[in-house]
């Protein structure tokens, strides 16, 4: 399977997912940075290129904000880096925040005399 192939797996995944328009644009603009930046990695092993290419996915992820989707994302590019012996951009599964919970107001009594 050729870094193509792969990339064009991850767009396909981003185009059938049910993300907003505008986010899924947002999401292919970056994602179609990357064919040429790998290229020019694989051409020149130039650090720079794996630092744009990072630069873009973080970018999407950043768009994307869906922790689901994110953690598959990173599986598919941690996979695609392993099989085609890429220098890992070590990308992390998103952290779920939990909602902060308020503490409850106390009332103080008031004694009248």
């Amino acid at each position: 399977m050729s870094q193509m192939t792969d990339l064009l797996a991850i767009r396909k995944g981003v185009k059938m997912s049910d993300l907003p328009a505008d986010v899924q644009t947002t999401a292919l603009w970056h994602l179609d940075k990357l064919p040429d930046l790998y290229q020019k990695l694989e051409t020149t092993c130039e650090s720079r290129f794996l630092d744009e290419i990072l630069r873009h996915v973080q970018g999407m992820f950043k768009t994307i904000i869906v922790p689901s989707s994110i953690a598959a994302m990173t599986t598919e590019f941690r996979t695609m880096h392993e099989r085609h012996g890429i220098p890992t951009l070590g990308l992390k599964p998103p952290v779920v925040v939990a909602a902060k919970r308020t503490r409850p107001v106390k009332v103080s009594a008031t004694v009248v005399s």
